[in-house]
């Protein structure tokens, strides 16, 4: 996905670079058929059906989210990781479900519950990038063992502290 933040610079509507500083590009048609052909030939060897799925729900998520491609460059790396981790899942051999059991997760539940988890790592000195892959993994546990988050909410401490620690680094 960081892969994008150079395209985006040069690539699709070249005018704009003659634009102020103050002008946002916006999402034209052209920008995002650069964003997502920029995404498909990142994935050489990827299944082509699979690939593409991908790349339209990071571009949907992109564009959703950011009102232009200049806002795209500067957003926070978490946010970026959100939407890769939401694409992913989205498109990922599970296909949103857990063992078998369709997932009640929404991305909003998994936004929350990895913006909760990065929040509280980092507050403790963890970094970002170890934040993220612990908080990830955990999730996907959560999300397996408990495939409605309202349920995820009612989870005892002995039961998180067991599928936290199958996601400690060895």
């Amino acid at each position: 996905m960081i892969w994008l933040l150079p395209c985006l610079l040069g690539c699709g509507n070249h005018a704009a670079k003659k634009n102020t500083a103050k002008t946002v590009r916006a999402w034209t048609e052209p920008v995002k058929d650069s964003v997502y052909r920029g995404c498909l030939s990142s994935l050489p060897g990827k299944d082509t059906t699979l690939a593409k799925e991908y790349c339209s729900c990071l571009l949907d998520q992109y564009v959703s989210h950011f009102p232009g491609p200049d806002s795209l460059l500067k957003a926070d790396s978490l946010a970026l990781l959100l939407i890769d981790a939401h694409c992913s899942d989205a498109v990922g051999p599970a296909g949103g479900s857990a063992g078998g059991k369709p997932s009640g997760w929404l991305m909003d539940d998994r936004d929350h519950f990895m913006k909760s988890c990065v929040g509280n790592l980092v507050a403790q000195k963890i970094s970002y990038a170890d934040a993220i892959k612990f908080c990830n993994c955990s999730q996907e546990k959560m999300e397996a063992q408990f495939p409605d988050p309202a349920d995820a909410n009612k989870v005892s401490d002995s039961t998180l502290q067991r599928l936290e620690e199958l996601c400690l680094p060895r």
